[in-house]
Formats: structure tokens, C-alpha cells, sequence
């Protein structure tokens, strides 16, 4: 997008301008490849930060999910309530993800 408005801005001035721009008229389209990859390797950069951002709000959005899930409860006999599970940082799906195996003992206790 960012190389087409380039392009018609480089048209609009060659003709206006054309001691600016050196060479021959084959020099349009070598300024349309030159920007394309000037705008390529510039924007480059802001593409990761912005695939963050989308991650970290993913994982905001998929938190109440977890905690509603209805696998993740249990209840609480002494109380009579159900117990459910509470995502207490942001990183517990990256936490859940990394699990292999629960261990436990007779008394349930898991290590």
C-alpha cells in the first residue's frame, strides 16, 4: 500500500521534477522495487511488537475460559461450594502447556 502511494507520488513528480530523479524513464520502476524494499525492511520491526501485543491480549481473553471451565472444579464438601480454578498470573497458559506428567501419591497429594 505504502509502495503504490510512493509510486503515484514519484509519477505525479517526475515530470514536474525530473532532475531529481536520474537516469532514464526506466528509473520508475526502479524506485517503485528501491521503496517497496525500503518499506519492507522499515516495517519490519513494528510487525513483532504488534504479534505480542495480539498474543498477550489472546491470552487475556482466554482466562475466564479456563477458570469456567467445568473440568477445573471440584467441590468443597466441608463448605457445600464448588471450587474452581483461578488463573493467578498470565503465563499459566504457556504453564499448562509445558505439563508432561502429574505425579501422585495415595493420598492425592500431586508432585
Amino acid at each position: 500500500m505504502l509502495t503504490l502511494g510512493n509510486n503515484s507520488f514519484n509519477k505525479g513528480y517526475y515530470d514536474v521534477y525530473g532532475y531529481i530523479f536520474e537516469g532514464d524513464e526506466d528509473v520508475k520502476s526502479q524506485l517503485t522495487g528501491l521503496s517497496f524494499l525500503s518499506f519492507y525492511l522499515i516495517l519490519n520491526m513494528f510487525l513483532p511488537l504488534d504479534l505480542v501485543v495480539a498474543i498477550e491480549l489472546a491470552k487475556l481473553f482466554y482466562t475466564p475460559f479456563i477458570e469456567a471451565d467445568a473440568f477445573m472444579k471440584e467441590p468443597d464438601y466441608s463448605t457445600g461450594s464448588i471450587i474452581g480454578c483461578s488463573a493467578q498470573s498470565i503465563t499459566l497458559h504457556e504453564e499448562l502447556g509445558e505439563i508432561d506428567y502429574v505425579f501422585s501419591d495415595k493420598t492425592g497429594t500431586i508432585t
